[in-house]
């Protein structure tokens, strides 16, 4: 009702954007807090079969096999695409371009047969553009299967007479996700080619041959393969935590880091949907991210949420120059947002121009606020961190409580007792504190938010100046009444939901829906979905007719009883679809109702027509009556097979030309 002409799909994109930003960031993140984990088995993969003097020797080559684990599926998935990204870089310590190594990497599809998996594992190798190097061996495929090893080693072979100037020619790695998907038998029986077939076994110190398995399970390999089997392998494991740190981590780093803004701030309702859904439901990375695209979504439902993002501004006056569509959306923009900025008497007399340009203003001081909120959430967690480190006991406040009282200007109580505690470090330790409030404020804070530090940096500087008992207690005192400026409610800010989720929260309807409840709801009522009906005329088109071919059968449906008569139900469909068409030729006839005059006319001419053009209509007729039937049956059938799909019919065998009702007392 509020919206602009074209404003839904301006907020749908304006969402992807903001959404696509959250999420990238989120994964720079988990690659960062990743990357040790990441370089260590990149560097198993590489030295796995390099020759060292600690080496033990062994009756039988072993296979190298790396498996990753942890309970997020999502999170093995993001630690083995940085593995493949990591191995695909070029060797550093080497003047070439050859890769660490080769990676071939096994879809769902492919381990449906040991054949199959072959298949994919050899062809993977051999068809790897290597530095765009066409001089690879092309054996025959009447020579060899497409599946045998063989042809493996001998592409190998000339990969090393490739890069025979080089120390390390790169290793290769067989890649599968996910082993859940994979058959056991398919798995242990490829296993066994490579570490018990003595001819294959050989060759594998030649070929640097690893496998980079992914599960959810750590024991996940050891139930599908036999000890037997395993005896051959030189298992590494490797397992990844998703713990209550990881989403500390990539809640701060996302929303409260200085060097980055989000395009939608979180709410302190929506921190902690986020983090109890994370204790108590699903403490996984795929479902915080379901999550926070949920909390986006629901955002950008408002009209007003195209505020949010600044490359809109420009279109934003361009609009409202125009004719029309955009009165509704300043009417909302007045009365419900920017009531309390000024007086009624003001506000009103404003012209759109200005009412849009002040909302851009209180964007503006929404963002300085958070970015001061941001630094000044860094300043409290070093004087924290650094008096803790010092010995002083201070009440345990976890980051979530930080974060929701400081959005919410609740925080006094922690920052009473921060200070407290500093007032009981000596003064070395406090000149320590200040050196390192300093250096956070002078040299690690980015520049742009160097301003909101300024002042706080100058009292530093005065007592560094003149370190004296008096001067830090008159700056642990200014300290104190920074903390409580910064950390004020930012309920005085104007169109604040606009610009944050503020008290929004994601019901459990959103996290766990009910698909039978909506297609049921949909059916039953399919105006309230597509809006295809006029408001004004809603009650007057209340009849079954006027319904979708679904929702007619569907209303049928639930007013008979356990057994549905098909060739009754075929008649009542008809009589809804004979009604659809003589309205609309009630319609026709009061729009072209013909004069007296003309009527006398064509019934002078039917009288005298000609017998053979009234027998070749009337064929036509009969033509036209068959080819409506037909389509009426496609479309009985059409709609009939789709309430099948969808669960609320059931054959059976008793009576072939009656069907079961699977769904009861709905009408309501």
């Amino acid at each position: 009702e509020f919206d602009l002409i074209n404003g839904p799909l301006l907020r749908f994109q304006a969402y992807r954007k903001a959404w696509d930003k959250c999420l990238g960031r989120m994964k720079d993140i988990l690659r960062t807090l990743q990357g040790p984990l990441v370089d260590e088995i990149a560097q198993v993969i590489c030295n796995a079969y390099v020759d060292s003097p600690d080496k033990i020797v062994l009756p039988a080559p072993e296979l190298v096999t790396i498996l990753v684990s942890s309970a997020d599926r999502s999170f093995v998935h993001q630690c083995l695409a940085s593995v493949v990204e990591n191995l695909s870089d070029h060797q550093e310590d080497l003047e070439t371009r050859s890769p660490k190594a080769i990676v071939s990497q096994i879809s769902e599809t492919d381990c449906s047969s040991v054949i199959n998996l072959m298949k994919a594992l050899v062809s993977g190798f051999i068809s790897h553009p290597l530095n765009g190097q066409s001089k690879l061996i092309k054996i025959s495929s009447s020579s060899l299967a497409h599946y045998d090893i063989h042809i493996l080693v001998a592409w190998y072979k000339n990969i090393q007479a490739l890069y025979a100037t080089e120390s390390r020619p790169p290793a290769l790695v067989v890649m599968i996700q996910d082993l859940h998907y994979v058959d056991p038998d398919v798995l242990r029986d490829v296993l066994e080619i490579f570490v018990i077939d003595k001819r294959i076994s050989c060759n594998i110190p030649d070929v640097p041959l690893s496998f980079l398995l992914g599960s959810s399970d750590a024991n996940q390999l050891h139930a599908m393969v036999p000890r037997s089997t395993l005896s051959y392998l030189r298992l590494e494991s490797f397992t990844l935590a998703s713990c209550l740190k990881t989403l500390e981590q990539l809640i701060k780093e996302t929303f409260f880091a200085i060097s980055f803004t989000p395009t939608v701030m979180l709410g302190p309702t929506a921190i902690n949907t986020i983090f109890k859904e994370f204790q108590r439901q699903n403490s996984t990375f795929d479902a915080l991210l379901s999550t926070l695209q949920l909390l986006h979504m629901q955002h950008f439902y408002s009209p007003l949420s195209i505020l949010n993002d600044a490359e809109y501004d420009a279109m934003l006056f361009e609009t409202i120059h125009g004719l029309s569509g955009w009165k509704p959306f300043m009417k909302l923009l007045r009365q419900q947002h920017l009531s309390g900025l000024m007086n009624n008497s003001d506000w009103q007399e404003l012209s759109p121009q200005d009412v849009l340009q002040k909302s851009i203003q209180v964007r503006s001081t929404f963002q300085n606020r958070i970015s001061g909120l941001k630094v000044g959430l860094h300043v409290l967690n070093t004087a924290r961190n650094f008096a803790q480190a010092c010995g002083v006991k201070m009440p345990d406040v976890s980051f979530r409580e930080i974060f929701v009282e400081a959005l919410q200007g609740t925080l006094g109580t922690t920052v009473t007792q921060t200070c407290t505690a500093l007032r009981g470090l000596h003064l070395i330790q406090a000149g320590a504190l200040l050196e390192e409030l300093y250096r956070f404020l002078q040299h690690e804070l980015p520049r742009t938010a160097r301003t909101y530090g300024t002042a706080l940096k100058e009292q530093i500087v005065l007592a560094q100046n003149d370190l004296t008992a008096e001067q830090v207690q008159s700056l642990l005192d200014f300290l104190k009444g920074y903390f409580e400026n910064t950390f004020s409610p930012l309920d005085d800010i104007p169109c604040l939901d606009v610009w944050w989720t503020g008290e929004s929260n994601i019901t459990n309807l959103l996290l766990n829906p009910n698909p039978h409840i909506s297609i049921v709801s949909s059916l039953l009522e399919p105006q309230e979905y597509f809006g295809w009906l006029d408001p004004h005329k809603l009650q007057d088109n209340r009849s079954i007719s006027s319904l979708p071919d679904a929702s007619i059968l569907f209303h049928r449906c639930i007013e008979s009883g356990k057994m549905i008569n098909l060739y009754d139900w075929y008649q009542s469909f008809i009589l809804a679809l004979e009604d659809v068409h003589s309205d609309e030729e009630d319609a026709m006839d009061v729009e072209d109702s013909p004069s007296k005059g003309k009527g006398k006319e064509k019934r002078k001419a039917k009288r005298n027509g000609n017998p053979s053009e009234w027998t070749r209509n009337k064929k036509l007729d009969k033509a036209k009556e068959d080819e409506n039937r037909r389509e009426v049956q496609a479309r009985f059938m059409r709609s009939m097979h789709e309430l099948e799909f969808v669960g609320f019919l059931k054959h059976t065998g008793r009576k072939i030309d009656h069907v079961l009702k699977a769904v009861f007392d709905l009408a309501d």
